[in-house]
């Protein structure tokens, strides 16, 4: 059976030990073409400056366009910002970060991984995103949307409400999340740990001044209402590119992020990795 992809992107973080992975990658990709497995290699253009390449850079819109499927060296902020930055191409993670949540390949099988997705022995997780419209603008996100005081050591006022949820509570702000992001800022506010492919949505509070408001989880059916009645207010998607909030709705999204999987661990796996990883730790 042919491969499945004809056009492939690629993208590394910009640090010295995501180069020498990236590198590694790049020469096994090299050999892939020349056996004609796909057709053409995009390299995203801060990536090659980066690595110092002589082949031709793509731009962001080229990649946009053309790409039918993404190799990203990194870890997970890198992976959020591809998603960011190329919405719903299939994406392959090579992990160079501590945890590791979304980009799926271990740098310690980069050889193996490669010869499996080449060999099409891969599956493509779809994986819910969560959307906020403010006005004329909105924003998807496959980990969170979060509102937050623009100063952290002041609260703020919120207004939140829904179908089944109405309350106004002064915190530092909130984080609605997806099922994929409840293990990043939504688990450290307080949120359940959800698994990816539950279909639902997570409200958490930030420092809220009440204690009794505890973060919840809602259906996807759900849309909320979001107002800031007292001073300055950001939101954030995947916590990319904060923008000024002064009121919105947060949704399931329309679209979803296709996550290509070539190595199977449990969750929790993960999140004992996490865990090892941290300062505390």
């Amino acid at each position: 059976m042919a491969f499945r992809f004809r056009r492939i992107a690629f993208l590394s973080k910009k640090t010295k030990r995501s180069a020498t992975i990236a590198m590694k990658a790049l020469d096994h990709l090299e050999k892939q073409r020349k056996r004609g497995a796909f057709e053409q290699l995009f390299i995203e253009d801060a990536t090659a400056y980066f690595l110092k390449l002589k082949q031709a850079r793509h731009s962001l819109n080229e990649i946009r366009d053309s790409a039918d499927c993404m190799i990203i060296i990194g870890g997970d902020g890198t992976f959020l910002s591809s998603e960011y930055h190329f919405p719903g191409i299939p994406k392959l993670g090579i992990n160079t970060g501590s945890v590791g949540f979304l980009p799926n390949l271990s740098v310690n099988y980069l050889e193996e991984g490669l010869e499996l997705f080449f060999s099409n022995k891969f599956s493509i997780e779809k994986r819910a995103k969560i959307s906020c419209s403010c006005g004329k603008r909105s924003m998807n996100a496959l980990n969170d949307i979060s509102i937050f005081a623009k100063n952290p050591a002041r609260a703020i006022k919120l207004e939140v409400s829904s179908k089944n949820f109405t309350e106004t509570f002064l915190g530092n702000g909130i984080v609605f999340a997806t099922p994929t992001g409840s293990t990043a800022y939504s688990l450290s506010v307080g949120g359940p740990i959800v698994y990816p492919s539950v279909n639902c949505m997570i409200a958490s509070p930030i420092s809220p001044v009440n204690p009794m408001l505890r973060p919840m989880v809602f259906p996807t059916s759900e849309k909320f209402r979001v107002k800031v009645l007292d001073r300055v207010a950001l939101a954030s998607a995947d916590g990319i590119s904060p923008e000024r909030f002064y009121e919105g709705e947060i949704s399931a999204s329309k679209e979803y992020a296709n996550l290509i999987t070539v190595q199977k661990e449990q969750l929790w796996n993960r999140l004992k990795r996490k865990q090892l990883s941290s300062p505390s730790a």
